[in-house]
This record gives structure tokens, C-alpha cells and sequence, in this order.
């Protein structure tokens, strides 16, 4: 018998929902809960119900094998069961820290935990898996959130897999239905991404790792935001496909996004939606690391050929800090490299302190092609 079983989190229960276009009186379901390190760690036998929910405590990737009986020839014949796993969802202990009792927080979980930073009225999430024997960090943004339950975090799923601890950073904008990205965008009023790298700053003071030891990356919007954040922190970033100039993004996503944060009468800030112009207020151009598919047509002719072009007008220095390195993929804006070439770029630029050499352009290779001067630390080459 055909069925899907699909998985969600609320919080600290699991759901699992299984939907059976054929299903009839006789149809039963059993649940079995499994941790992906540890097996079933749950057992729950035939029911009638096509919903069950599984209440977690521990850390750990989470999914639901789920069995499907009936009876096509009636109680007197023979039974058919089918068996199907629902997908794969990881489960992290969250910890709420009012705003006011933040120094009293010190961060340091080494088995991951999400810190739900209450400030002003307004949820700020972070994930931190925190690595002592390492004074660095890779810190990661998030793009276009879609139908995910929030927080949703890109790429959690890497943070073991990194020597160095791992912050992941939840923008509240993509909290506010219609809106699926918003670049931290907030309101007129008040800048969530702003936020967001204040709070940056304190979690990483508690954790003693300095602002020049950390790494920003991320995807799209994500890459967005990490570009402005590395600004913000005086840090460097390594983003893919991103977008330069939100204003030309997908008209779609702009209208969304006027509609969530602006009051009657207002419009978008300009100093919140131009890459470049940001740079430029700042008095600061990050190291970037960006990594461009060829074949995303529309994301080269509205984002990075005008974020180039740009760069001629401004007054700030950026000789050696742009690092652009091209790959192909079919899917166009969607198509990621694969996550060894991602955690080799996370590898290496961790290490860049400084470039020593004029610009030097590679054909069909890099707009700036910088030498890489590796840290003293240790841990940032162990991936």
C-alpha cells in the first residue's frame, strides 16, 4: 500500500502524519522512533490513528519508521504490511535567556543548543555547538526559509563536522507571514540584522573567540547578510550565490517583504539593500570569498555584474579582498556545490589574516585571486 510519513517539530515533540490515498477500515499503524546514531529507541504498536507524537529530550537526528497494515481480502485473509521511514529531523534542547540575564549566559554548549535570546519583544535564535579546544568560529546565515518550521537553520547539520565551534543565526523578519526572506531586514524602525550582530558580539566575547577569528557564510539571502555582518564585525565572508542588491531580487520576494516590514507611507531603507553601499558607510570592505554558479543567468546579470560595476564608485579600498571563483551546475541559483567543496573553502578561508599581492586576474577563474597567508592556529586546518 502506497503512503507518505512526514515529520515535524514543535518544539520538543516529534509529530508524525501518515497520509494513505487507499486507506480503509481494516488500515492500522504502528510507530517505531529512531535516533539516527542509536536505532529504535521507541516502540509504539497498531493503532488506528494515522497521527502519533514522540516527546524528545536527548540531542540527536530523529525520524519515525512507520508500519502500514490492512486487510484487501477482508479479516478472514491474509494481512499486507508496508513499511516506510519519514524524514530525518535533528532535535537540539532550546534555552530561553531574556535579554537582561544575557551575561549570566556563557554559551558553551558542546552538544548544541538553540539559545532563544528574548530582546525587546523580539525572539533572536542562535545555535551554538561549541568547540573548546578551538579559538575560531564559523558563523552561518540562512536564505529563503521556505515552508521550514522556524527556526530553521542552514546547514546544522555540518556543525560536528566542523573543528570550530558553530553559531547559526535565525533572522525574526522570516517569522512574519507571507515573508519567507528577509535578509534581517526588521522593520524601518528597528534593524534586526543590527541586532543580530550585537548579540554576535556578546556571545562571542563569552566565548572568547575574537571577532578576526570567525568566518561568515552562507547561501542567497544568507550570503546577503553574511557579507553585512562580516562588515558589521570586522570579519570575512564566504558566500554562494548571493544576492549584492536585494532590491533586484525576485519582484516577488521584494513585495513580500515591503509588506511584512513597512508601515503606510514608508519605503525600503537603501542603506540596508546594497551590498556595496553598505561597504561604503562602513568604511570597511570584507574579505570575500564568493562562489558563483555560471549557470545562474539571472543572479550574474541582476546581482554580481552590478555589484562589480559598482565598485568603482566607491571611495573605500578593496584591492585584494574579492576572491571570485566560478562552478557550473544545471539548477542554476539552486544548484550548491557539494558540501566537501564547501567545507574545503570553510577550511581555507578560515585561515586568510591578510593578502601580500597585487590583484591578479584568472581567466574564467577569479576576479582577484589573493595569497593566502595561513593563521597560527592550529584547528582551522584540520577538515
Amino acid at each position: 500500500m502506497e503512503f507518505t510519513a512526514v515529520s515535524r517539530l514543535e518544539r520538543t515533540t516529534l509529530t508524525v502524519e501518515v497520509t494513505v490515498p487507499e486507506v480503509d477500515q481494516t488500515t492500522q499503524y504502528a510507530y517505531y522512533l529512531l535516533e539516527k546514531t542509536q536505532g529504535v529507541l521507541k516502540k509504539q504498536f497498531y493503532l488506528k490513528e494515522n497521527t502519533f507524537t514522540f516527546p524528545l529530550s536527548d540531542p540527536g537526528t530523529y525520524a519515525v519508521q512507520v508500519y502500514v497494515r490492512h486487510w484487501p481480502n477482508g479479516p478472514d485473509g491474509n494481512s499486507v504490511t508496508t513499511v516506510k521511514e519519514s524524514n530525518w529531523i535533528p532535535f537540539y534542547p532550546t534555552k530561553v535567556v531574556p535579554y537582561e540575564r544575557l551575561e549570566e549566559e556563557d554559551f558553551r554548549s558542546t552538544v548544541g543548543t538553540t539559545y532563544d535570546i528574548v530582546w525587546d519583544g523580539v525572539h533572536y535564535e542562535f545555535f551554538i555547538h561549541y568547540k573548546p579546544d578551538c579559538p575560531q568560529a564559523v558563523i552561518f546565515g540562512t536564505g529563503d526559509v521556505g515552508p521550514y518550521q522556524r527556526p530553521y537553520f542552514a546547514r546544522i547539520s555540518w556543525a560536528g563536522d566542523l573543528p570550530c565551534t558553530a553559531i547559526y543565526y535565525s533572522d525574526p523578519t522570516s517569522y512574519l507571514p507571507p515573508c519567507t526572506l528577509g535578509w534581517g531586514y526588521g522593520t524601518n524602525d528597528r534593524w534586526a540584522l543590527k541586532d543580530i550582530s550585537a548579540l554576535l558580539r556578546k556571545i562571542l566575547d563569552k566565548l572568547h573567540i575574537p571577532t578576526d577569528n570567525t568566518l561568515f557564510y552562507g547561501s542567497s539571502g544568507g550570503g546577503y547578510t553574511s557579507m553585512l555582518l562580516a562588515a558589521m564585525l570586522r570579519s570575512r565572508a564566504t558566500v554562494i550565490n548571493p544576492q549584492f542588491i536585494i532590491e533586484k531580487f525576485y519582484p516577488a520576494h521584494i513585495a513580500r517583504l515591503k509588506q511584512v516590514c513597512l508601515k503606510e507611507g514608508e519605503t525600503l531603507l537603501p542603506e540596508r539593500l546594497h551590498t556595496a553601499t553598505f561597504f561604503q558607510q562602513k568604511g570597511y570592505f570584507p574579505p570575500l570569498h564568493v562562489v558563483q554558479n555560471i549557470r545562474a543567468k539571472f543572479d550574474l546579470k541582476t546581482q554580481l555584474s552590478p555589484f562589480l560595476e559598482s565598485l568603482s564608485d566607491l571611495s573605500i579600498d578593496c584591492t585584494n579582498r574579492l576572491h571570485i571563483e566560478f562552478y557550473s551546475h544545471e539548477a542554476g541559483h539552486n544548484g550548491m556545490p557539494s558540501k566537501e567543496v564547501c567545507l574545503k573553502h570553510i577550511s581555507e578561508d578560515l585561515v586568510v589574516t591578510e593578502t601580500v599581492v597585487p590583484p591578479k586576474i584568472e581567466q574564467s577563474k577569479a576576479v582577484s585571486t589573493p595569497v593566502r597567508k595561513p593563521s597560527p592556529l592550529p584547528c582551522a586546518n584540520r577538515l
